[in-house]
């Protein structure tokens, strides 16, 4: 019932928590949380601060349970904080699947054993961002607070009853929680305060001050954490080392013991003598005859499967004679001494070798918990102690392979023996493990003193360090404050100055006051309002020179045709777009008469506010000629006479001019060195239109010849300027002929405008994010049957 009812609890707020997962951080309730948190993990380290305190009987259960009761109070604004505010799905998912492998544990094995899957489901800090930025660094300082004050100087107690133990394994439980929590809170808060240039704080130099704190003395912190963590590493593997050492050493001595009774003539006598002698440290201790295979015990308690020492005494040409021994689950500090036939093999459980030797050697207390693996009979209350250590000595805990399983020791070293295994003995190495705790490690400097004077030393270099620490200290804030003066009156200054700017008052000058980057940024203010009137000048030749250009966008779509013809018969629809603001293509389709229809499309050089007003003289020369009865040819040489007297050298214009007549499909045409439109038959048959003569503008008197085409019933004729086949992609590609034809053929059975929008389309897709780099114009005519809409 005593585990029973705190799992109960943790597997109910873990529910309840869980159920309110992902709501909105609100301030106001996350502050009020947090105060509560910090003061009830205080609280968990008073409570086991008592614990390990408080003498045995009923004083110490009721600190473990005292101890409980404030770590399940802690647990629930645990869970708060680390559930609050919004999460992913997959990472919601990820959590809750190692909630359940918790529980599972928790129900299933104990506490501590799911405490690693818990860190890793509820390690969350999602709240520091709902603070304000001194809040944060307060939050920061909390945290680590609390993660010192549940870290440092605490271990288990000894002696404690069942229902003790179990109340004391719950506020551990809770305390890692805590403590991992704490330290991942610390770094989450500190580092969303440091992610706000302005250290929550308006004036330059109290944030320079600050700034500085920080720099001299975060490093100092981690200098010094460095130093403690290399030391208490140090005296851990040193203690491992010196345990190991013992090891190897108590057991030479004792396989020299062997050897003595060997040689005394009566091993069987000496050797009960020599275990006699060691019942004051050794109670446990037992002495073998090993007579080729009889296995005989001459002092001591039988161990358990005995019989298998024999197979040890025989493989010693290649096994250890003396170490740590294991056979079945059990393991023993062990020597074997062999003459002629005989055999003596003494075996010390480990636990008692242990405690009564190797834990007086290095002043510590063991603790050796296990699965039953030290040769002792639980059932035995003699053999189930902890030995206290004397007040003022340095604990530590030393465990031996298996038989201490423990997630906390840091120091490690290898102990030799032999082992054991299926049906054979081999030669093994042996972990062990020590740990002295942490403050025993530090308070170790000034304990030695008392017997050794020369630790004077080191503590009066550390001392010497901290004192040279305070004029520098005392120098970076005088500079801090210098810095910090000229930079205020610097902004003032700036400040000032942008504020007569803003009201227009361009004439006024900030007086310069010092020589730095400010006071530089100062003089650049100065040139800068010099430059406002000329860019307010440039400002409104440029809103002048936008709107004319709108004024010519507007004017060149008026003269574009604002929709198809109404030709029965013909289905035709014609698109234009600019690179630029302006452009130089040109499309239309004039009706004259009759079911006739004269499609034209034109490419004057170059682009832009040029280009159009070209294309504009383009279209004033075709329009004053008598399009009813002048063939196409004609009207191409007088556009063409008009162009060379009207434009300046160089400046051209590429046209096809065509008449299509509806009733018969008779199509009379001139390409003047325009791209050639294409015609897709019904049948899929690709024919370009070609006839003509050169191009517009560059020749006077050029001669142009008339062509003729027949557009039957289903047929396509496609009119485009060079921007649709010369589009390029980022790798300089360009769309091509081939694309369009073959887009053709797949689109000639849909409408005129689809078949427009859709070349338009692809020719843009292909350019990609390069984007167009000429205009692009299309013009698309289909022929249906006489007198019904194409």
């Amino acid at each position: 019932m005593a585990a029973l009812i705190p799992k109960l609890a943790i597997t109910l707020m873990l529910v309840l928590a869980w159920l309110r997962a992902g709501s909105p951080v609100e301030a106001s309730p996350l502050r009020r949380r947090l105060w509560w948190t910090f003061g009830l993990a205080l609280g968990l380290r008073l409570a086991l601060e008592l614990l390990m305190r408080a003498p045995q009987g009923v004083a110490q259960g009721v600190a473990a349970f005292v101890a409980e009761v404030v770590a399940l109070a802690l647990l629930w604004p645990l869970l708060q904080l680390a559930l609050v505010g919004p999460m992913k799905r997959a990472g919601r998912i990820t959590r809750l699947v190692l909630t359940a492998v918790s529980l599972v544990l928790l129900w299933t094995a104990n506490a501590g054993d799911s405490a690693f899957f818990f860190w890793f489901a509820l390690t969350r800090c999602a709240w520091p961002l709902a603070l304000e930025t001194p809040e944060r660094f307060w939050a920061s300082v909390g945290s680590l607070v609390v993660a010192i004050a549940l870290f440092a100087g605490v271990h288990r107690a000894s002696g404690l009853s069942p229902s003790a133990n179990t109340a004391e394994a719950i506020a551990w439980f809770v305390r890692s929680l805590a403590l991992v929590g704490a330290l991942f809170a610390t770094s989450k808060a500190f580092k969303a305060f440091t992610s706000d240039p302005t250290l929550g704080i308006r004036r330059v130099s109290r944030r320079l001050v600050l700034s500085h704190v920080l720099v001299v003395s975060v490093p100092l912190v981690i200098v010094v954490t460095l130093w403690v963590s290399s030391t208490y590493l140090g005296v851990n593997a040193d203690r491992a080392l010196m345990t190991v050492r013992a090891v190897d050493r108590e057991a030479a001595r004792l396989e020299e013991s062997l050897r003595s009774a060997l040689a005394s003539g009566d091993a069987a006598r000496a050797a009960r003598a020599m275990a006699a002698s060691r019942q004051a440290h050794w109670p446990s201790l037992s002495v073998y005859a090993v007579r080729d295979t009889f296995v005989t015990c001459e002092a001591g308690a039988r161990v358990p499967q005995d019989s298998l020492l024999a197979g040890w005494v025989s493989g010693l040409d290649s096994l250890p004679r003396r170490g740590i021994v294991q056979f079945g689950r059990r393991r023993y500090l062990g020597a074997v001494a062999a003459t002629g036939d005989t055999a003596l093999v003494a075996l010390e459980p480990i636990r008692e070798a242990l405690d009564s030797t190797f834990a007086p050697l290095v002043g510590a207390e063991v603790s050796l918990p296990g699965s039953g693996g030290d040769g002792f009979n639980r059932n035995d209350p003699a053999h189930a102690r902890i030995r206290r250590v004397p007040p003022g000595s340095r604990p530590a805990q030393i465990t031996a392979g298996d038989d201490t399983i423990t997630s906390n020791f840091l120091g490690l070293g290898f102990a030799n023996g032999v082992r054991r295994s299926a049906n054979s003995w081999k030669a093994n190495r042996f972990e062990v493990s020590a740990r002295v705790s942490f403050h025993s490690t530090l308070a170790g400097l000034f304990v030695n003193l008392r017997e050794n004077p020369l630790q004077i030393v080191p503590v009066l270099a550390l001392a010497l360090l901290a004192f040279m620490l305070l004029p520098l200290a005392n120098t970076n804030l005088g500079m801090v404050r210098g810095m910090g003066g000229s930079i205020t009156r610097a902004i003032g200054a700036l400040g000032e100055g942008a504020q007569h700017y803003g009201e227009g008052k361009l004439a006024y000058r900030i007086p310069i006051a010092g020589d730095d980057d400010l006071w530089d940024t100062a003089r650049q203010f100065n040139r800068m309002a010099e430059g406002l009137e000329r860019a307010r000048e440039l400002e409104k030749e440029r809103d002048r020179m936008e709107h004319e250009l709108d004024l010519a966008r507007r004017i060149q779509a008026r003269l574009l045709p604002s929709g198809p013809p109404s030709v029965p018969g013909l289905d035709v629809a014609g698109l234009s777009g600019s690179a630029r603001e302006v452009g130089g293509d040109y499309f239309d389709h004039l009706e004259l008469g009759g079911g006739r229809l004269l499609l034209v499309i034109a490419d004057v050089s170059g682009k832009g506010v040029p280009a159009a007003l070209l294309m504009s003289g383009f279209r004033a020369s075709l329009m004053s000629q008598d399009l009813l009865h002048t063939p196409p040819e004609e009207v191409a040489a007088r556009i063409n006479e008009f162009l060379n007297q009207s434009v300046e050298p160089g400046k051209f214009v590429t046209a096809f001019l065509g008449v299509l007549d509806a009733a018969n499909g008779r199509f009379t045409y001139v390409n003047a060195g325009h791209n050639p439109p294409v015609i897709v038959r019904a049948g899929g048959a690709v024919e370009l239109l070609e006839a003509g003569g050169v191009i517009l503008g560059i020749m006077p008197g050029a001669v142009y010849v008339r062509g003729e085409a027949t557009l039957s019933p289903g047929d396509l004729l496609a009119l485009y300027t060079d921007g649709v086949t010369e589009g390029a992609d980022a790798a300089n590609e360009l769309w091509g002929e081939e694309r369009l034809i073959a887009l053709l053929k797949s689109v000639a059975a849909e409408p005129a405008r689809g078949v427009a929008n859709r070349i338009v389309r692809e020719v843009r897709a292909f350019e990609g994010e390069r984007g167009p780099a000429d205009d692009i114009t299309v013009l698309v005519a289909k022929r249906g049957a006489p007198g019904l809409p194409g």
